[in-house]
């Protein structure tokens, strides 16, 4: 074996070699975190973007589909519209008006153009004049009008009086 001796004393020789290599070593460090740096960078707009246009999308998806809720469900909007209105107190003033001497036979409502139909049955025209003035009496049907009446005998041969009469539901 050979053995060397080392002196502490003396100084080292310069060796050009190392220093090359801590050199290009340096270099290729700082070009490696330079690049990962910049991978980072890209790799994070990337993901940015990506993001943006899943939000885009889907606020388009939202947008589409609410469109096509609009159009393909008309039930739905016409219910809301049919719940704000007073229908209950259109029904509870004509029960209230509705008596003994008066007999309902139908009663039509038409949504669009809030009139009301009443068929009704009475014993002499003046019960179906003072019908037509009950209901006027209240506050939730506008201007009931005798539309027609028709006079004939029921089944036990005493008078009796069809009317027809329209009236706009709401409040005055």
């Amino acid at each position: 074996m050979n053995t060397r001796s080392i002196d502490f004393l003396r100084p080292v020789a310069w060796q050009p070699i190392g220093w090359a290599l801590f050199i290009a070593g340096s270099i290729c460090l700082a070009f490696a975190l330079w690049k990962a740096k910049a991978w980072r960078q890209e790799r994070e707009a990337v993901e940015i973007l990506a993001r943006q246009e899943e939000a885009q999308a889907k606020t388009l998806r939202d947008q589409r589909a609410q469109r096509l809720a609009v159009k393909t469900d008309p039930r739905e909007s016409q219910a809301r519209l049919d719940l704000g209105r007073p229908w209950l107190g259109v029904m509870g003033a004509i029960e209230a008006v509705t008596n003994e001497p008066v007999y309902l036979l139908s009663m039509t409502i038409e949504r669009s153009s809030g009139l009301v139909k009443l068929e009704a049955e009475v014993p002499s025209f003046d019960d179906a004049l003072a019908y037509v003035d009950g209901l006027a009496a209240t506050k939730r049907l506008k201007a009931p009008t005798l539309r027609s009446h028709q006079q004939g005998l029921d089944t036990q041969g005493r008078p009796l009086v069809r009317i027809s009469i329209e009236a706009e539901w709401g409040e005055r």
